[in-house]
C-alpha cells in the first residue's frame, strides 16, 4: 500500500524536520543556555503558570515578581501564546524543556508558514524548501534564539509570513479568502511581540500602497474587515496596554527617550559577516564581541540576483507581488546601515535597535529569493534540493558553538533555584530583580532600590507605619493600628492603574501612586484594608468586547479555518 500525502503534510513534515535540526543544541541534553533575556521568558512561562494556578486566566500582573512588589508584565507584553507551555510546566515539565518546547513550536510554525507562503506564491514545492531552509538557519534567527533570546520576536516572525501569505491572495490573486489569514496573521503578530507587529503592519500599509490602483471592492472590503476584526479580537490587550502607557511615566519611556540608534546601526561588514558570535550589538565594542543580525549569505546573494534573474512563466504572472516584496524588502533591510543619520531619528528611538528592521526584510526578501534560485537552477529539482541541504549544513555550522554555552539551567533545576541566587545574583548590577524583570521595562520611572527596599507600610516620609501586611493568592490584606496625620500609606506594591481597595472601617480607600512608584492609599480610621488588582474598567469591557469579536470573526472565516491552516 501506497501512502500519498498531501502538499500539506508534507510541509508540515519539512518544517518539522527544519526544527528538529534547528533545535539540536536542546534537544541534545536537558541544559538550557541562558541568553540575554532568557530568564525573562523562563519568568514569563512560571508566572502565567502561577497565575492559572491561581484561576487567573488572563493575568494582567504577576504579584509574586520583584520580590512580592509585583510587575504587570503581561498588561505590555503579551503571555496568551505562551498558555499551552504553561499548563505543561503545571503538569509537571521542567522549566527549561517548556522553554525548549516554545522555541520548537514557533521555528516550526514559522518554517510552514515561510514555506507554504513560498509555494503560494511560486506555485513551486523544492526552490521554497530550499530557501526556507536558509531562512530558519539564517542570521537572524540564530542570534535571535541562542545569542538574544528574543522569544517573542522569535514567535512573531511566523505570524508575518502569514500576514504576506493573507496579502497575496488578496492583492494579487483577488481571492477574498486571503482574509482570514491576514486577520490571523495579525492577530498573531499583537499576541507575540508589539514591536514586530508594528513592523508587520508597516509592510502590510507599503505592500497594499503597490496595488492601491489594481484594489478590488470585494477585496478592499475583505482587507478592511480583517484589519477591523483584528484589532477587535486583540482589544482586550492593546487598549489597556495603551492605558496603562498614558497612565504614568516607566522606564520604558526613559529608554525611549536616551537611546542612541547610531550605536547599533550596521556597517557594511555586519551585512556579509557570516558566522555566530556570541556578543552584543553595540558598534563601540571589539568586533569579535559583536553579535551578527543579517539575513544570511544564501539570502543575500539570492535576493541581490533577483532583478538580473529572468523569471518563469509561471513566476512572471506574479511579477508584479514578488518586485513589491523585493523592494519593501530592501528597504528594511538596508536602511539600518551605518550611512544614514540614526543620531536624528529620535522618533525612531522606541524601536532600540536599527537592526530590528531586519525582520520584515527576512521573511519578504525570501519571496525574490526563491524566483531567483528556481530560475539561477533552471527549475532543476536535484539542484535546488542540493543547494537546500548546503543551507542546512552551513547553518548547522553556524550552530556548532551553541553546544558548548557553558552558563544555564538543566532540566532539574526550579524556577527557585533561578531567583535564589543559587545561580547568579538575581539582581546583577540592577535596582530590581533582572533575572525576573530584564530591563524592567514596565517598572514605574523614580521605583525604588528594590534590592535594599524591606516590604513594608511606610507613611509619606518613608517611615515604618504602625500597620502590618500579609498577602494571599495575589490579594493584600493591611491592619492599620494607628493612621498618621495625612492619612497616607505607601504599601509594598508596584503601582499600575487597576488597582481597588475595600476597607472594614467604611471608608472606600483610593489607590494611587506615590512619588515613588508604590501603590498609595489614603485612609481616615484604623482597621483592615483590602487591596487587590482587578483590571481597569476599559480592560474588563475589552476582554468581552474581544471574546464576541473572536466568535463573531470564527464564524465569518469558518469556511477558511475548516479547508485551511493558517499558511
Amino acid at each position: 500500500m501506497v501512502l500519498r500525502l498531501s502538499r500539506r503534510q508534507i510541509s508540515l513534515a519539512a518544517a518539522a524536520v527544519l526544527a528538529v535540526l534547528f533545535c539540536l543544541p536542546y534537544l541534545s541534553s536537558g541544559f538550557l543556555a541562558i541568553e540575554h533575556d532568557t530568564f525573562f521568558h523562563l519568568s514569563r512561562i512560571q508566572g502565567l503558570a502561577d497565575a492559572i494556578r491561581r484561576g487567573d486566566l488572563l493575568p494582567a500582573l504577576y504579584p509574586y515578581k520583584n520580590n512580592g512588589f509585583g510587575y504587570a508584565s503581561p498588561l505590555f507584553y503579551c503571555d496568551l501564546l505562551l498558555t499551552p507551555f504553561s499548563l505543561l510546566y503545571l503538569a509537571g515539565l521542567p522549566l527549561a524543556w517548556a522553554y525548549k518546547l516554545v522555541i520548537f513550536c514557533a521555528t516550526w510554525f514559522s518554517a510552514y508558514a515561510v514555506l507554504r507562503m513560498l509555494m503560494r506564491i511560486t506555485g513551486d514545492f523544492p526552490a521554497p524548501l530550499a530557501v526556507t531552509a536558509a531562512f530558519v538557519f539564517s542570521n537572524y534567527r540564530i542570534t535571535d534564539v541562542y545569542v538574544r533570546g528574543a522569544l517573542g520576536e522569535m514567535m512573531a516572525i511566523g505570524f508575518l509570513a502569514v500576514c504576506v501569505s493573507g496579502l497575496y491572495d488578496l492583492l494579487e490573486q483577488s481571492d477574498t479568502r486571503g482574509g482570514f489569514l491576514l486577520w490571523s496573521g495579525l492577530c498573531g503578530l499583537i499576541c507575540s511581540h508589539n514591536l514586530t507587529f508594528v513592523f508587520g503592519a508597516v509592510t502590510v500599509m507599503m505592500i497594499v500602497l503597490c496595488f492601491i490602483k489594481q484594489i478590488r471592492p470585494a477585496v478592499l472590503k475583505s482587507g478592511i474587515t480583517a484589519v477591523l476584526l483584528a484589532f477587535l479580537c486583540t482589544a482586550w490587550f492593546t487598549l489597556p496596554m495603551l492605558e496603562q502607557l498614558s497612565s504614568q511615566r516607566f522606564i520604558l519611556n526613559y529608554y525611549a527617550e536616551s537611546s542612541r540608534l547610531e550605536r547599533y546601526a550596521l556597517p557594511l561588514w555586519k551585512y556579509i559577516a557570516n558566522r555566530t558570535v556570541f556578543g552584543f550589538g553595540e558598534n563601540d565594542i571589539e568586533r569579535n564581541r559583536q553579535m551578527l543580525v543579517n539575513i544570511g549569505l544564501p539570502l543575500t546573494i539570492l535576493a541581490l540576483a533577483y532583478p538580473f534573474a529572468a523569471l518563469t512563466k509561471q513566476q512572471a504572472q506574479t511579477k508584479r507581488f514578488i518586485t513589491a516584496a523585493w523592494i519593501i524588502g530592501m528597504f528594511f533591510f538596508l536602511f539600518p546601515m551605518d550611512i544614514f543619520p540614526w543620531s536624528s531619528m529620535q522618533a525612531l528611538r522606541v524601536i532600540q535597535f536599527p537592526w530590528r528592521l531586519m525582520t520584515p526584510a527576512l521573511v519578504l526578501l525570501c519571496i525574490p529569493a526563491c524566483a531567483a534560485l528556481r530560475r539561477i537552477c533552471r527549475a532543476k529539482k536535484e539542484i535546488v534540493l542540493c543547494l537546500g541541504a548546503l543551507f542546512v549544513f552551513e547553518g548547522l555550522y553556524h550552530l556548532h558553538p551553541a553546544f558548548d554555552r557553558p552558563f544555564g539551567i538543566t532540566s532539574s533545576d526550579t524556577y527557585e533555584t533561578i531567583t535564589s541566587g543559587d545561580l547568579i545574583d538575581p539582581y546583577y548590577s540592577a535596582t530590581y530583580m533582572r533575572v525576573e524583570l530584564a530591563g524592567g521595562d514596565y517598572l514605574p520611572g523614580g521605583s525604588p532600590d528594590f534590592r535594599t527596599e524591606v516590604p513594608a507600610v511606610r507613611t509619606r516620609d518613608g517611615s515604618l507605619a504602625d500597620a502590618e501586611y500579609r498577602s494571599d493568592n495575589g490579594t493584600m490584606y493591611v491592619t492599620v493600628r494607628s493612621v498618621p496625620e495625612d492619612g497616607i500609606l505607601e504599601l509594598p506594591l508596584t503601582f499600575y492603574k487597576g488597582y481597588v481597595c475595600s476597607s472594614d472601617s467604611g471608608n472606600i480607600p483610593q489607590a494611587e501612586a506615590s512619588y515613588r512608584g508604590l501603590v498609595q492609599i489614603r485612609i481616615s480610621a484604623p482597621g483592615t484594608v483590602t487591596v487587590r488588582y482587578e483590571g481597569t474598567p476599559l480592560r474588563k469591557i475589552c476582554i468581552v468586547l474581544s471574546a464576541v469579536c473572536t466568535a463573531a470573526a470564527l464564524l465569518i472565516y469558518k469556511k477558511s479555518f475548516l479547508r485551511s491552516s493558517p499558511c
